[in-house]
């Protein structure tokens, strides 16, 4: 079956542009923090006429992750404990909760899989960008976050005739997952993925990010890789048993090339996956 029997571009472009759009106010906000030409009155004013939003952030700032000493009721005082990237984390998060926890058959996701390996990323961006200070974008956790967004068009555009589902392919015939897609599908998930990121209007930065997640090798854009970095460090952190040895998977030693290349020590990843486990747990815990 060929390739585009299973899915052509112009359903992709279709799909990509049926998603559900970002809310207004999440725009802005993305707008506003990738520009870093802001201050928090300006975040604030964005937030504070999203009732749902400012509710979310209010309780995100309470929370266990958050560690306020005392109860937090002003929305000025939560942007400001919060910082400009959790906002945007938060609300980006919310927006696309619904859609990222569904279950996706085709790449062997349960309900909630996909969302909770989104969020892991972005915590993990978080940790990363605190660690590599200014020499990685201050946008990284949500080119975290949307890395795989792809999978949602590809999902949605798959016929119910193809039974065998990429995830699967893939482990039988011991190969990427983005190759599988390319060789069954002409297009991966990345691709896809992009295509979305710029029917929304996001920075080409991001755009690119998301295409190049799985092929960092080929290119020294920082803020690609420390979304690639971003992405193997949520599989160790929220995927593997907390008993296991962190170092064993494979994503370890990917994990590990990519901190060398983003100016991070080898003695920082240990540190890294445990402090992230502690934030992931925290940070789901605020979105349910």
């Amino acid at each position: 079956m060929s390739s585009q029997t299973l899915l052509s571009r112009q359903e992709v472009y279709r799909r990509a542009k049926e998603i559900q759009p970002l809310p207004a106010s999440v725009r802005r906000l993305m707008k506003l923090v990738s520009s870093d030409l802001y201050s928090t009155s300006d975040i604030v004013e964005v937030v504070q006429y999203d009732p749902a939003l400012t509710g979310d952030l209010l309780v995100r700032a309470n929370s266990a992750e958050s560690a306020a000493r005392s109860r937090i009721t002003e929305i000025k005082v939560a942007v400001t404990r919060l910082g400009a990237n959790t906002v945007v984390q938060t609300a980006l998060g919310r927006a696309l909760n619904r859609q990222m926890s569904g279950a996706l058959p085709a790449y062997g996701l349960e309900k909630g899989d996909m969302w909770e390996h989104a969020l892991a990323s972005s915590v993990a961006a978080d940790l990363v960008l605190a660690r590599a200070g200014t020499t990685l974008p201050s946008n990284l956790s949500t080119g975290a976050l949307l890395h795989d967004v792809g999978k949602l068009i590809i999902s949605a555009c798959l016929p119910p005739s193809l039974v065998t589902s990429l995830a699967q392919t893939a482990e039988i015939e011991n190969r990427e997952l983005v190759l599988v897609e390319r060789d069954v599908l002409g297009i991966d998930h990345a691709e896809v993925g992009a295509i979305v990121a710029r029917s929304w209007g996001l920075p080409v930065s991001i755009q690119v990010a998301i295409t190049k997640h799985h092929d960092w090798r080929e290119i020294s854009d920082r803020f690609t890789l420390g979304v690639a970095l971003s992405d193997r460090l949520a599989h160790l952190i929220h995927e593997i048993d907390e008993e296991a040895d962190p170092r064993e998977p494979p994503e370890a030693e990917e994990a590990l090339d990519l901190m060398a290349m983003v100016g991070l020590e080898e003695h920082q990843y240990l540190p890294l996956v445990g402090e992230g486990r502690i934030q992931f747990d925290a940070i789901r815990a605020a979105f349910t």
